[in-house]
């Protein structure tokens, strides 16, 4: 039996007196759906020409049966007899196990039904028939359920602020950001300002120096605030956002206590949403055979941040022509060499290779080949395929080998000019960001002339812009 004071306000439609319940975790626990798991189901229908539909469910934590007795006060206007209270015979928005009760009802349904569970985390379900499939992704509560009342959207047209649009004759798939961005630029008072092609500067460096002596708490809460909106921004389909000025805002010491530089980097980013707000994730349709092969590339920053000396690992997962998985995250280990940072930014790869192999082999569509991961130090691809001791290596590099033998994934040599995740790392020249950023949100690049450039001239080559972004950045 639990006793609670109240449920959380402001949830609809029946919310409990404002007051937190206390739960414990194993009650309360419900997976949430990763981005790939989002972006799979779109890649599939524009590779195999199916169509795609959106489902909402209506009211779907108020019609599971709790699982325990719990009680709570009446709500305002619906008074009880002294000494009495009420008794939850379903579960209610805001309750903390009504997710947790959700999922597994869900979850035991769609098994029982004929469902088969996709990938890890089970947030994807596959129905396959033969001449049939039925893929149903899930994110937050919603999916399509027998039991619960359900509201068809027909083709999906948003999705946690991303419009997407699918044609199916076309075999194109197009995920995009204006529309939030826009209202992203007003809640800042920041839709005049001068827009920005770059998110950071080339010579950015953010430092614990930078902060004030006594932290302000306006500019604190300001810079949260944008730092919240740029990161959920950057964690659906604007992946080059992840960059060094990103990371370096998003560490506790700059978040804590940010300086005028801090807040400076992070209007730069507002400014590159306003010049870039046009852009869109786009998924094509491939007729050479390759939508269904998996592409990877990897690449680190070492010793980035200049306070600890931790290199930044960057990784994007390619599927027909363009990212479906990618990331920017600071290493947790101080590397004493960049071979050590390279083949841990490597194994970081490998762990999203694996989980990809997995969901698209239970999708269907499995890799029947090692998937390439691109890397443009020879060093690392040595250590991948020798069975040599390294004294400065931990266990990664021997995680990384382990999937090179059994044929997950094999690293293949690649320039810089054209390693695709060396923006997600670092703040790069102007020329560079664009090919890379284009490569990755699936604008085709092949009739640029400036793509294969050479580093030195993508250093030197666009200097005077740089010198203008410069100019004009104002805190």
């Amino acid at each position: 039996m639990t006793w609670i004071v109240g449920i959380q306000y402001n949830c609809t439609p029946l919310p409990g007196p404002g007051t937190w319940q206390q739960w414990e975790y194993n009650s309360s626990y419900s997976p949430t759906s990763r981005r790939a798991a989002v972006c799979a189901p779109i890649v599939t229908s524009v590779h195999k020409g199916l169509k795609l539909f959106q489902w909402d469910v209506q009211c779907s934590s108020c019609t599971l049966d709790v699982d325990t007795e719990i009680y709570m006060q009446a709500l305002t206007g619906y008074p009880l007899p002294p000494g009495q209270c009420l008794r939850l015979s379903t579960s209610i928005y805001g309750l903390g196990q009504s997710s947790a009760l959700f999922f597994e009802n869900m979850e035991r349904w769609m098994l029982d039904y004929g469902f088969k569970a996709v990938g890890p985390g089970w947030i994807m379900f596959c129905l396959d028939r033969g001449t049939e499939k039925l893929i149903d992704s899930l994110y937050v509560d919603d999916n399509l359920f027998k039991k619960y009342m359900l509201s068809a959207r027909g083709k999906p047209l948003w999705y946690l602020g991303v419009t997407i649009d699918h044609d199916l004759e076309k075999g194109i798939s197009t995920m995009g950001q204006e529309h939030y961005i826009e209202m992203l630029l007003d809640l800042f008072d920041m839709t005049e300002c001068i827009p920005a092609i770059t998110p950071s500067d080339l010579n950015l460096c953010l430092l614990k120096s930078h902060s004030p002596a006594v932290p302000n708490a306006a500019d604190t809460k300001y810079f949260q605030q944008i730092i919240g909106n740029v990161c959920f921004n950057a964690h659906v389909p604007r992946h080059s956002l992840l960059s060094e000025s990103m990371c370096q805002a998003r560490s506790r010491a700059c978040q804590a206590n940010p300086g005028p530089e801090h807040i400076l980097a992070a209007k730069r980013i507002l400014r590159y949403f306003k010049g870039t707000k046009h852009l869109k994730l786009t998924y094509r349709r491939q007729t050479d055979g390759s939508g269904n092969v998996l592409v990877s590339y990897a690449d680190l920053d070492h010793a980035g941040d200049h306070d600890t000396c931790h290199s930044v690992s960057g990784c994007v997962l390619m599927l027909t022509s363009a990212a479906i998985s990618w990331q920017s995250v600071w290493q947790q280990v101080t590397a004493l060499s960049t071979a050590e940072a390279e083949y841990y930014a490597a194994s970081v790869a490998g762990t999203d290779v694996t989980c990809m192999h997995c969901m698209l082999g239970d999708l269907g569509y499995e890799q029947l080949a090692p998937t390439v991961l691109w890397e443009d130090k020879k060093v690392c691809i040595y250590m991948s395929q020798t069975s040599g001791m390294y004294h400065k290596a931990d266990t990664r590099v021997y995680h990384l080998r382990e999937l090179c033998k059994a044929g997950t994934m094999v690293l293949e040599k690649v320039s810089s000019a054209e390693q695709v995740a060396d923006s997600l790392t670092k703040s790069t020249p102007r020329p560079a960001f664009v090919q890379h950023r284009d490569a990755m949100i699936g604008i085709d690049t092949s009739n640029d002339p400036g793509f294969g450039t050479s580093t030195e001239q993508w250093r030197t080559g666009d200097k005077q812009g740089d010198d203008e972004d410069e100019a004009v950045v104002q805190p």
